[in-house]
């Protein structure tokens, strides 16, 4: 009708009609999803119609969390007229409502009907290896909430690697985090081995000044911090016993400060 119209116009007046813009797409709909830890898949159906401009991308929204993004169609493409996505570093025990809107050089079309997914892990965390059943679910949480450890971005999800030796650069980072990340007051580096551009410089230097590392001493020099060597369970009890419970919510600083 909009070709005939112009048409018309055209041969009675000499001026064409500008053309309808073609709508954006259809809703798609959502056919299927799984929950995992710190994870949730969905997947979509193409919506009824493109509406006359081939969809370029589809747009996820998270709407508890407001968060959102954008994934090119081919990109998405599983089979026939089928889409998805896995959406990784989630909270896990944080449930959350899904949508899904295709976009096509005309706009945004409408929202998917909602799907409300939860991540099945360790509640309070994002890790993908740690199940609400580990035994230390309830201390990895706490490490998290507390932002001493933020795990690993694999690219694929979020890992915390429970089984895993610990560096002594990384239990640096650890206590310094724990004690609210104080920038350190000496300019000179106190190890001969951690230098101003370490990554993990502050951490390790406020280690030195709070007398909670000493190193491993060397004949003419600065001591060693060797910070990628691995912390034993007898090493990490003695950075512990500089500190002590002072109430049933907060750490007090002791007195004294043995060697390590």
């Amino acid at each position: 009708m909009a070709a005939l119209a112009a048409l018309l116009a055209l041969v009675m007046t000499g001026t064409a009609t500008p053309a309808e813009a073609a709508p954006p797409p259809d809703a798609p709909t959502i056919v299927d999803w799984y929950e995992d830890a710190g994870e949730v898949g969905i997947a979509w159906a193409a919506p009824p119609s493109d509406g006359g401009s081939p969809i370029t991308s589809y747009i996820i929204e998270l709407h508890t969390s407001g968060q959102s993004f954008e994934v090119p169609a081919s990109d998405a493409w599983l089979e026939d007229v089928y889409y998805g996505v896995a959406i990784y570093g989630l909270m896990n025990g944080w449930p959350d409502d899904f949508t899904v809107a295709a976009r096509n050089a005309d706009g945004v079309g409408p929202a998917s009907a909602p799907v409300t997914l939860t991540p099945t892990g360790c509640a309070d965390t994002p890790f993908y290896d740690v199940l609400t059943s580990h035994r230390f679910c309830d201390e990895i949480a706490w490490l998290f909430m507390t932002g001493i450890t933020t795990g690993t971005d694999t690219g694929r999800e979020i890992v915390f690697r429970p089984a895993n030796t610990v560096s002594r650069q990384a239990m640096a980072a650890f206590l310094h985090r724990f004690f609210f990340e104080p920038e350190p007051t000496l300019t000179e580096p106190f190890f001969a081995d951690v230098s101003t551009s370490h990554p993990f410089y502050d951490a390790i230097q406020w280690m030195a000044e709070s007398g909670l590392s000493t190193g491993t001493p060397q004949a003419g020099g600065k001591p060693l911090y060797k910070p990628s060597s691995k912390v034993t369970r007898r090493g990490s009890w003695r950075w512990r016993s500089p500190v002590r419970w002072c109430s049933a919510s907060a750490w007090c600083p002791s007195t004294s400060s043995p060697a390590r």
